[in-house]
């Protein structure tokens, strides 16, 4: 019976590694957050130096692909915080929008300078807070979310995601704060702890 039986496990996990699915939060990688300020233009480079974030300074941000290739990406808050993923395809952008609570934005980006937002992290991490605290639903706004650290070359990205206010019926009184680890491409939420606890398992982890 164990004979038989064999084949059809080592099948089971052959599959399972070939599935494509993340196996799990990967460790967090070196990550520089440079400051987008408001008043004048500054540009952030991409780890390969093909491509640069530029922001004009009134709130309008661009990705540059060389002189006479400049695409509009977004209007966000100032200042804000950005960082490219270390094979340089991808990056997010801590907007504080116009609340000046803020929210974590994450954007794919193609070798020509196109970007694209992709699947909402903020309101990953937001509603795994909320779950947390044993709440059927909060207002979005209550929680701020910022972008700490890449992962996976850009597949992953760690979250902090914070209670700000109480506006709505949930009390907030269980987890004031976590860090959330989320498949960007899929929205899929791969890991989440109190952030004292992602800390202590997570040493290298940037401040937030």
């Amino acid at each position: 019976m164990t004979r038989a039986l064999f084949p059809v496990a080592l099948g089971l996990i052959l599959a399972g590694c070939g599935s494509g699915e993340p196996s799990g939060p990967g460790a967090p990688q070196p990550t520089e957050l440079s400051v987008l300020e408001a008043g004048h233009e500054s540009a952030v480079a991409a780890p390969n130096s093909s491509m640069r974030l530029v922001s004009k300074g009134d709130g309008e941000v661009l990705v540059s692909a060389g002189f006479f290739n400049r695409n509009a990406l977004a209007r966000i808050g100032l200042p804000a915080r950005a960082a490219w993923a270390r094979g340089s395809q991808r990056l997010f952008i801590n907007d504080p929008g116009n609340a000046a609570l803020g929210r974590v934005r994450v954007f794919d980006v193609t070798s020509n300078g196109r970007g694209a937002e992709l699947a909402d992290s903020h309101r990953v991490a937001v509603a795994e807070l909320v779950r947390l605290n044993g709440c059927a639903a909060a207002p979005e706004s209550d929680v701020a979310t910022n972008g700490i650290a890449w992962a996976a070359d850009g597949a992953q990205l760690y979250v902090r995601a914070e209670v700000r206010r109480r506006t709505g019926d949930c009390p907030w009184d269980q987890v004031s704060s976590i860090i959330a680890v989320v498949d960007v491409e899929g929205g899929r939420l791969l890991e989440a702890l109190p952030a004292d606890e992602a800390r202590r398992r997570h040493p290298e982890l940037p401040g937030a």
